[in-house]
């Protein structure tokens, strides 16, 4: 049998009604819950060690602003990490400052064990922070007692004509003696510096002919340390305190 219609349309209007409020109210209970389990998430992968934070956000309705909290927490997260990282590679304290002194000594060569004695601390310590130091400051060179064999380190000043010093660097490079070629300023004549290796002073003469006959080349000087007067830190102790 066919039943009629209800003839109250207003009671089927707000059946519909409280049907859609219905549903409409348990959807945004399970999304809002949902954006408290992804906001609190975020929290403990950020490794948020505030409690209190968490559970006055638990409670919170207005969802734009758990989302706009999460946004600053990542923007102020990302500029923390970035001024930390810089800290941290600028940053020297006083006993790394004592340790640099005493590598940068020339002549004299110290084991982490030494320098912890030197010092006075412990040597874990110590080889700590050499091993920092080493890896992000200091620049390790070995260098060849050339004069134990009779060769010579000889540097070349070299005046170029406009336009053709890079040219000549590269094609200086190609040769087996020369070991260093840089550009220089100050002295308006000398363009280049070329530090060479040579045998004797008959080689040093060849060499002089042969960069004066380079095209490009207008004028070249050579020079060579006979003798070392004294040595001292590569960098000024002063320097190091300051930095």
């Amino acid at each position: 049998m066919i039943q009629k219609a209800s003839s109250c349309p207003g009671q089927s209007c707000s059946c519909a009604v409280d049907i859609a409020q219905h549903i409409w109210s348990e959807a945004f209970f399970y999304y809002r819950h949902c954006c408290y389990g992804v906001f609190i998430s975020y929290l403990w992968l950020a490794q948020s060690e505030s409690t209190q934070f968490v559970s006055i956000f638990a409670h919170c309705d207005d969802l734009f602003l758990c989302w706009n909290v999460i946004a600053c927490v990542s923007v102020l997260k990302s500029i923390n990490r970035d001024s930390s990282s810089k800290g941290r590679l600028t940053h020297l304290t006083d006993i790394d400052r004592n340790i640099l002194k005493l590598l940068l000594t020339p002549g004299d060569k110290y084991s982490s064990k030494a320098l912890a004695k030197k010092l006075e601390l412990p040597p874990s310590t110590v080889q700590r922070r050499r091993k920092r130091l080493e890896k992000e400051f200091l620049k390790v060179v070995y260098s060849l007692d050339l004069e134990k064999f009779g060769w010579h380190k000889v540097d070349f000043l070299i005046a170029t004509e406009s336009g053709k010093t890079d040219m000549i660097a590269k094609a200086l490079l190609k040769r087996e003696e020369v070991i260093y070629v840089g550009k220089s300023i100050g002295q308006h004549t000398i363009d280049l510096r070329v530090e060479t290796v040579l045998e004797n002073n008959a080689e040093i003469l060849r060499m002089m002919e042969l960069l004066k006959a380079t095209s490009g080349i207008k004028e070249v000087m050579w020079t060579e340390i006979v003798e070392v007067i004294g040595a001292k830190t590569s960098i000024p102790v002063q320097i190091i305190d300051k930095l």
